[in-house]
Parts: C-alpha cells; structure tokens; sequence
C-alpha cells in the first residue's frame, strides 16, 4: 500500500506540477508567479458564482413543484459526462502511451496498482473543474432543501466517487480505440476521429434513451430521482440518498461506483503489460526511394507544425474541444433545438432579444476553451536544439505556429456563426457581430498562447498530457480568454447600454487586445525565443 500511495503522489505531482510551471533564464529559475495565480483566482471565482447564480434560478423555479432534487441530479449527471469526455483523451495519453511505462513496469509493485494509481491521478486533476460546478451548485440547494447533517458527508463522497464509473468507461472505449488504429501511419488521426465518434455517439444516444425510457412514465421522472435510475444509475442513486437521507440507495451507489472500477483495475492490471505493447507496436514500412520537396521557409516551418500537431491525438482533442464545442452547439439549435426554444422564449420577459446575446455567449466561451499555440512552444521538447539550428527567424517561427491555430480555428468558427446567423433568421449586422467578435477573440488566442508559452514553458515532460491539457501557459490563456467574455456579460448588464454598444465596445476591446500583444510579440518575440532552453 506504501509503494501505491507514494505512485500515485509521484503521479498527481507530475500532472499539477505544469500548473506552476517556469522557465529557466541564465540558469535561474523564474517562477510564474502571483500573475498565474490571480488569474486562475479570479476566472474560478468567475465560474462558481456564474453556476451559483444559475442554480439559484434554478432552485427558485423548481421549489414551487417540490423537485428541488433535481438540481443535484443533473450536477452529478453533468460531472459524470465531463470526466467521461475529458478522460477519453487523457487516459489515451497517459495510461496506453506515456514514455514512463517501461521504467513503471521494472518497479516492484503489481500492474494493478500501477493501473489504479494512473486513473486516480486522472480522476484527481478532474476535481477542480468537478468542484467549480458542485460546490456553488450543492451550496444553493442546502440553502434552499434545508437537509439533514447527513447530507454533507454523503454529497463530499459522492462527488469523490463520481468520477469513477465514466473513468472506467473512458479507459475502456481508450482501449478499443487505440486497439483499432495500432500501427497505422496516421493513428493520431484515427484516433481523434473515433474519440469523437464515440462523444458523439454518447451525447446522440442520451435523448434517445430518455424518450425510450420515459415513454409513459413522465409523471414518475418528476416525481422522484429514482424515475431516472434507468437512465444513469449513480447519480439517481446518490440523489435519492441525498434528497431523501436514503442510506440503502446510498450504498447501492457506493456499490455501483467502486465495483465496476475495480473489475476493470484488476482486469487492466492482469494484462496491462501485453496491451500495452499491443498498441505500442508499429506498422512494418519498406524503404523506397522519394524525393525531397522544396519550399520557402514558412512552408517548411508549417510542414513541421502540422506533422506535430497530427501526430498527437491529445494535442489535437484538447486544443480543438472548443471548436468542437460550438459547432455542436449551433447545430444542436439550428437543427434540433428550435422547438425548444419556441416554447421556453414565450415565458421569459423579452424572451426573443436574448437569442442573440445568449447564442454570442455560448459561442465566444466555447472558443474561448481552446488555443493550439498555448502548450506549442513546450511540445517542442527535446527537439528544440533542432529548432534552433534552423536559419529561420523567431518571427517566423512563432507565425507557423499562429497559422496552425488560425487554421484550425476559425473556419470553425465562421460554420458556427453563419449556421446560426442563418439557421436563427438574425439580422445583418447581428450576422457580422456573431462572426467578427469570436474570429477577434480566436486571433487573440492564438497570440495570447504564444506569449505565456514563450514566457511559462516546461521541456521535461514524458506525456503531452501534462503540457496541452493543465500546463500554466494553457491556464492563463484560457483563463485570459473567459474574463474577457465575463467582461463583456458585465457589460451587457450594465443599465442603458443594450446590446448594440455592447458588441461595439466588445469588439473595440479585443481589437485593442490584438494589436497590443501583436506588437509585444514583435518587440520581445526575438528576445524570448533566445531565452528559451
């Protein structure tokens, strides 16, 4: 037990460390410091009380119907959903493919328990993004529902215990995945496309399995949390426990938590090393004799980035969620949400005016998710002396990895707009607004990815786990990037404003923010790539 827990701190560490991470200058090392920490500080107070508010209006219309139960059941459904999505990319990553597997497998300890120790070190580095959405949301309902002291401890170890059973789902489907696409030649590729398959397929199922089971029995869905046990078992079961101090269905969840996670632990661990050499192997190539192209040296600088870019599966997912995200939002709306929207827009004062602000949000947020050029500096690795002996400039070097981002991002985010602006019958300059200020915020960035890669990078890692997902350079780009969409809420609220000068001002500001760290790219571009090292 000694020897697992001392793995699983090891683990833990070297997936938070990124989170404060620095850079090394003339042999010194320069943390990231208090800038790091207040943005973080402050984009998570942000988020809590966002979900707060949310759930407060929530809470307020659903006590009324004596289904304040509800609220928990869709927080624990939700995180449930979260863990099952962000860990189908950092299980394939981190379990299948980090370069620390042949050094674990000499360790004197059981595979299970290697298996165990880098699953609940995934599981870990997800609570913070668990909590985010728990804590405000539980808060809120204890202030209205009025529980019993037994509702605290039992919520803490179900929110611990959460995470589990779609960690276990998302090793397995990571297996199969990765099962599917050994030894191809694009198997960063194939993966990202069956990872997105199996989310898709996730997200098209869940309403078809709520229509198939609440046929006929939308008045026992509503009257209790266990309507919904057919659904998603755990979280039914731990509201019930909750809502009604139920401890029979509080064990039942424990029992359906731990049980599945350990099978698949003990399963994983008896043959974890043949799986793993299994999806390691590589396709045999015969030499043939090819040619070597020519180019300038942008284009070969972008050949290099792309190569990059493909052949990890993690990069790809995770610096591309949020496009991902809001093209499956628009189309979700356009295509399966109006008649949603006709019947809930009727109820709510000036229903009709807040499509737009609500579509310009959701779609600013999801971009504001993703940068390719946030964790590209430090991919760069081991290979960087490489980089270094290339007669290239800094410049140009640094735009390559811009035109990746730019690529990658903005047709996404042009589809998103236009699918909307069409699909919603908005006005012209609603159009322009719903393209222009999230193509300004992706341009932005993409800058911004640049600047605190260059300033806050880490060389020595063993996963690109550990640099695209957590790293301190994606936090702060992130991080940048939603404070500026809750500065433009802010605005929106502000009395006599409106949404017109809203977007002006709005767009003015990210222009501003532009050209501002456009040219701080300019001036300390050189400068920094020197230091890099």
């Amino acid at each position: 037990m000694t020897k697992f827990l001392t793995l699983l701190r090891v683990n833990v560490q070297a997936l938070m460390t990124q989170m404060l991470a620095f850079r090394r200058r003339r042999g010194r090392r320069s943390v990231a410091g208090p800038a790091a920490g207040a943005v973080g500080l402050l984009v998570c107070a942000f988020i809590m009380g966002y979900v707060g508010l949310y759930s407060a209006f929530i809470c307020g219309a659903l006590k009324d119907y004596g289904m304040l139960w509800f609220l928990p059941l869709m927080v624990f459904t939700m995180i449930a959903l979260l863990n099952f999505i962000m860990n189908i990319f950092t299980i394939t990553g981190f379990l299948f493919t980090g370069n620390d597997l042949e050094q674990l497998f000499t360790y004197p300890m059981s595979k299970a328990q290697i298996v165990a120790s880098k699953l609940l070190s995934v599981i870990a580095q997800n609570m913070l993004i668990g909590f985010l959405i728990a804590a405000p949301s539980l808060a809120v309902y204890a202030w209205y529902a009025h529980p019993s002291l037994w509702f605290y401890p039992m919520a803490v170890v179900g929110f611990v215990l959460t995470p589990l059973l779609p960690t276990a789902l998302a090793a397995v489907v990571s297996y199969l995945i990765n099962l599917l696409s050994m030894g191809s030649r694009v198997k960063g590729i194939v993966n990202a496309v069956l990872a997105l398959a199996a989310i898709g397929a996730w997200i098209y199922f869940i309403p078809k399995m709520i229509s198939m089971f609440a046929a006929g029995t939308m008045q026992e869905l509503l009257t209790s949390p266990m309507g919904f046990v057919k659904i998603y078992a755990p979280a039914a079961l731990l509201t019930s426990a909750l809502a009604n101090n139920n401890g029979l269905h509080f064990l039942l969840f424990l029992a359906v938590a731990l049980v599945p996670f350990a099978l698949l632990t003990l399963g994983l661990g008896a043959f974890y090393g043949r799986l793993w050499s299994r999806i390691a192997k590589v396709k045999r190539t015969r030499a043939a004799r090819g040619t070597i192209k020519q180019g300038s040296a942008l284009s070969a600088l972008l050949r290099k980035e792309w190569g990059r870019y493909l052949s990890s599966t993690m990069y790809m997912l995770n610096t591309a969620m949020g496009g991902i995200l809001a093209l499956v939002f628009s189309v979700a709306i356009v295509f399966f949400g109006q008649s949603a929207l006709n019947a809930i827009l009727p109820l709510l004062s000036n229903g009709a005016a807040l499509v737009f602000p609500m579509c310009l949000l959701v779609l600013c947020f999801c971009l504001a998710l993703s940068s390719t050029t946030a964790p590209s500096v430090s991919l760069e690795g081991k290979q960087l002396w490489i980089v270094k002996t290339m007669p290239v400039t800094a410049g140009r070097w640094l735009l390559a990895k811009l035109l990746v981002h730019l690529t990658v991002m903005l047709p996404v985010t042009v589809v998103s707009a236009v699918l909307l602006a069409v699909g919603l019958h908005f006005t012209l300059w609603q159009g322009i607004a719903l393209v222009l200020l999230p193509a300004l915020l992706v341009l932005l960035g993409g800058l911004l990815g640049l600047i605190f890669n260059l300033r806050y990078y880490r060389f020595d890692f063993f996963s690109d786990m550990q640099v695209v997902k957590n790293s301190s350079s994606v936090l702060l780009t992130m991080g940048c990037q939603v404070l500026g969409v809750g500065a433009g809420i802010g605005l929106y609220f502000v009395p006599g404003l409106g949404i017109g000068w809203t977007v002006l001002i709005l767009g003015a500001l990210l222009a501003v923010g532009n050209i501002a760290a456009g040219r701080y790219l300019a001036a300390n571009g050189e400068r920094l790539y020197a230091e890099l090292g």
